[in-house]
């Protein structure tokens, strides 16, 4: 309900007024604000007067991320499921950090029966710095009526990612993340590489990249170190039917879930794939110079 729970702490914004703002003409006067007579509404069970009047209340306060989340609850009320997550995402883009704008996201998928983006809202709203014993407790409780991560067909990267966070093992998440690689042609792994190394840029660097980009260097990654896993079949199936800009969103996606000692081996092996296509041009210059 619009009215407050223990969802956030004093890492996150809490309810009320938006920031910088000041109450309106009623709330001087000492008079109900139009927000307050919708949270009445919503807790007296008319969900429908509630919306209508936090929809008076955005007109007056167009950028008030709380007055979204209420009207996304009174939405959620009403069956309009749609229309929730909707209002749920433009509370979160005016407010990040406001913890209750991913709950309205996480109740809006769960009823519209995507569990698994259910479970990614939580886990965005800790990527995005709330954190409280609630929001812990909610994360458990989406990923563990999940069932395997492995199972059911994959319909968007939104549900990849839910899945890909979702995997118990990091070996697990750079094999999916390798057999992609794998599974792409040269030139979509030359573009993937390219967008890679620019997000990697401000986090050591790879060196010279640009001029090892060339599709014919894009060559297999080797998969010894994951032999003993096999690849998720609705992964694979999913990635491979992907034109090839989906599978540059796809991988800077799965790219920004990682933790920072996750990235940090994904550049190592970024750095290799660039050390060893150095060394090999190398070798042809030295092979040219013995030859003349």
């Amino acid at each position: 309900r619009p009215a407050r729970d223990p969802s956030c702490n004093g890492r996150c914004a809490g309810p009320g007024r938006r920031r910088g703002g000041s109450p309106n003409m009623s709330e001087q006067k000492g008079e109900p604000s139009v927000k307050e007579r919708g949270n009445a509404a919503f807790r007296s069970g008319n969900p429908q007067l509630a919306a209508e009047l936090y929809t008076q209340a955005l007109e007056l306060e167009p950028t008030n991320a709380t007055l979204f989340g209420n009207r996304s609850a009174a939405k959620l009320e009403l069956g309009d499921n749609a229309g929730a997550l909707s209002d749920a995402e433009q509370a979160i883009a005016i407010n990040p950090t406001w913890m209750k704008g991913y709950h309205r996201k996480a109740a809006a998928l769960a009823r519209m029966g995507d569990p698994w983006g259910s479970y990614t809202a939580y886990c965005d709203a800790r990527a995005a710095g709330c954190d409280s014993p609630w929001l812990v407790k909610k994360i458990r409780e989406t990923r563990d009526g999940l069932g395997s991560a492995r199972e059911g067909a994959i319909d968007s990267i939104a549900a990849l990612l839910g899945r890909f966070r979702a995997l118990p093992d990091p070996r697990e998440r750079f094999s999916s993340l390798a057999h992609f690689w794998n599974l792409s042609s040269r030139e979509e792994r030359a573009l993937q590489f390219s967008r890679l190394v620019s997000l990697i840029s401000g986090q050591g660097g790879l060196g010279p990249a640009e001029e090892f980009m060339a599709e014919e260097n894009m060559r297999d990654l080797p998969m010894e170190n994951y032999s003993d896993l096999e690849p998720i079949a609705p992964f694979m199936d999913f990635f491979r039917d992907l034109d090839r800009s989906q599978k540059v969103e796809a991988m800077e996606t799965l790219w920004h879930s990682l933790g920072d000692a996750e990235k940090g081996l994904v550049i190592s092996d970024m750095k290799a794939i660039i050390t060893g296509q150095a060394e090999a041009a190398a070798e042809d210059e030295g092979g040219e110079a013995e030859a003349a």
